[in-house]
């Protein structure tokens, strides 16, 4: 089977809208592969679902068969065989004008050449009006088709609803105080993802593979973090840790890298590109190096880092057609805790707040509660949406749940765990 039908078979699988936009009739070769791509789409669109490969290998009049790698596998391999026929024509024509000396059409192809490369890297973001609209269609087909969650799961049912989830290309930047607990809810966050069957990375720059072991391994095998540190769980408790070891060993779809090295976004986007995730969370973006702007040799300064920091981070985002998850940290005029945080109190520059298509905020409740909670609200939305709801906050054993209405009341909120404004 080729390179092509593989393709087409993963993405049918996956039962994944987006994954199919991403796709063009230009990247598949032969009559099989033309003729199963076309009624891909013709079915999807008609349907409003991705058709089962049973049905694409009998109405395209192909053979099928098993495709055991990831989408990402597959259309990585068809558009390097796009690129490869693209551009060897134009290499062995350069070759030819080499030889005989033809400057002025060698000059010509060399031009044609970057240009055929910008196209090939484009492909993503060009579009006519036609392409667009058919876009649109396909992803409204697909919400109207698959009501609910379009993106990844955050865990949490008021931000998912708010939210659909989190959608590729989306930078979503969580704030808080220092100490309030922002790893550890950007690590639930992505634990979460990682159990609901999506393929994960995890980048600390605060903390040490160590602590975000622990961590990992508590919410793996329902156990405080801090007993796994010092060494004192029970024999039962020793026991749940082994069979959680166990579990993870057969399951590589979570990646991590934890460290205070001093890293740049390319260096991320090498980890994206080797590890092929689904979705990123970094903790701690303002750690990052940016790529230093051309012409720039001396260092920057750390207020002008962070700003080309996020920049990067939403171009990445974009690129890669994935989500990026960040946290970063409120200046002083958040309060004590963070509890008066709001967009104009974010630290070190607004484009974070300009960039993220959503931001949301972390911050204890008031005492008695402040050690048990922790009150989510949601600063900006992709459509202008906010709102506010509560979780847990617990170690022992860990819960990081979404809190039922009235439990442990929620400031502001007159007994209720969740408010939500719409400003659409």
């Amino acid at each position: 089977m080729s390179v092509g039908l593989q393709l087409l078979v993963t993405v049918c699988r996956q039962e994944d809208f987006s994954q199919l936009r991403r796709l063009s009739a230009e990247l598949f070769v032969g009559e099989e592969e033309q003729r199963a791509y076309t009624y891909v789409v013709e079915h999807s669109r008609r349907y409003g679902g991705l058709p089962d490969i049973t049905t694409v290998a009998r109405e395209a009049r192909v053979e099928l068969s098993a495709a055991p790698e990831s989408v990402a596998y597959y259309l990585d391999k068809v558009r390097n065989r796009h690129f490869h026929n693209q551009v060897v024509p134009l290499l062995q024509a350069a070759r030819t004008a080499v030889v005989e000396q033809r400057d002025d059409r060698l000059q010509t192809l060399v031009a044609q050449l970057g240009v055929t490369a910008r196209r090939v890297e484009s492909r993503e973001y060009f579009c006519n009006g036609a392409q667009l609209m058919d876009y649109v269609v396909e992803q409204y087909q697909y919400a109207h088709y698959h009501p609910g969650m379009t993106g990844v799961a955050t865990g949490w049912t008021t931000l998912d609803e708010i939210t659909g989830g989190y959608q590729p290309a989306d930078l979503i930047t969580w704030v808080a105080r220092m100490g309030v607990g922002k790893t550890m809810v950007l690590l639930y966050q992505a634990w979460q993802a990682w159990q609901a069957g999506h393929r994960v990375l995890f980048i600390s720059l605060e903390m040490s593979q160590k602590g975000i072991g622990d961590r990992f391994a508590g919410l793996n095998a329902g156990l405080d973090s801090g007993q796994i540190r010092r060494g004192m769980l029970s024999t039962y408790g020793q026991r749940q840790l082994v069979e959680a070891q166990q579990a993870v060993r057969a399951d590589a779809r979570i990646h991590f890298y934890a460290g205070q090295e001093n890293r740049s976004v390319t260096q991320v986007d090498a980890l994206i590109q080797e590890v092929r995730p689904e979705i990123v969370f970094i903790d701690g973006l303002y750690l990052l190096q940016p790529t230093l702007p051309v012409g720039v040799k001396k260092p920057l300064g750390f207020y002008e880092q962070v700003p080309l920091v996020v920049r990067e981070l939403k171009h990445l985002a974009v690129l890669r057609h994935i989500p990026i998850v960040c946290t970063s940290q409120f200046n002083r005029a958040a309060g004590k805790g963070g509890r008066q945080g709001s967009m104009e109190s974010l630290g070190y520059t607004d484009v974070i707040g300009q960039d993220s298509s959503i931001v949301l905020s972390l911050h204890p409740p008031l005492p008695p509660n402040d050690q048990l909670f922790r009150v989510v609200d949601i600063l900006k939305g992709r459509e202008g949406e906010i709102g506010k709801f509560q979780i847990h906050y617990r170690f022992n054993p860990p819960n990081f749940l979404e809190t039922a209405p009235g439990e442990g009341d929620m400031e502001d909120t007159s007994g209720s765990a969740v408010t939500m404004d719409w400003a659409l």
